[in-house]
């Protein structure tokens, strides 16, 4: 029997069907009864899948040097975006718990806010960056001494534009995991409320079913 304290569905080893043990005599048949554990898994594995591909292009899209004519918010929405992702990739570890708790799907919903907040940042430097035109770069050349200057106009856009779509594709898995986490601790408390009531029931038609057997010994 497991207890399955600190275990991770995403990063540890499948727990296949075996009864789980929660604590204060708690006990439930597997983990087939609160949610599917391949669907939980598939859906954060995607989503750390995104925040992988968050990560790079953060870097893809500024790039780091001075570029005229580029909205300043393209900037800012890649500082943040590294910024996000670290957060999120921190904060998945305690989010995707086996066991769903309290704390794991108030994790989650802290990265489904994050993902909202960088979707909406990223859809406006799209909008700006698409809206934006000659953009350029300067490269300075140490040996001659000059500087040429590069057009990045589609480059810049291209990036913003797939940063978008990498977002909203982060914003829709966070949220598909924030609503299963919910669903699951709510199927959690339910089992659990379901045999403490079962319990009680149990408790109490014994002494019933004793005190009928004590009176008929009396009459006969």
């Amino acid at each position: 029997m497991a207890t399955l304290q600190g275990h991770s569905i995403l990063f540890d080893a499948p727990i296949g069907d075996h009864p789980i043990h929660l604590g204060e005599n708690q006990i439930i048949e597997n983990i087939n009864v609160i949610y599917n554990p391949r669907t939980m898994r598939a859906c954060l594995q995607l989503y750390m899948i995104v925040l992988i591909g968050q990560y790079i292009l953060s870097f893809s899209s500024v790039p780091f040097d001075d570029v005229e004519n580029r909205p300043s918010i393209c900037v800012l929405t890649s500082i943040y975006s590294l910024l996000m992702f670290c957060a999120c990739a921190c904060l998945l570890p305690f989010a995707s718990s086996t066991i769903p708790t309290i704390s794991s799907n108030r994790y989650m919903l802290i990265s489904s806010s994050l993902q909202f907040i960088g979707l909406l940042l990223s859809i406006l430097s799209s909008v700006l960056a698409l809206n934006s035109s000659n953009m350029y770069s300067y490269d300075y050349d140490s040996n001659t001494g000059k500087s040429s200057k590069n057009d990045v106009t589609i480059y810049i856009q291209v990036i913003t534009c797939s940063s978008l779509a990498v977002n909203v594709t982060g914003f829709f898995f966070s949220l598909i995991n924030s609503l299963l986490a919910s669903q699951s601790l709510r199927n959690l408390n339910n089992k659990i409320t379901r045999k403490s009531q079962s319990k009680n029931e149990t408790f109490n038609e014994f002494p019933r079913s004793l005190s009928k057997e004590v009176a008929k010994s009396y009459m006969a």
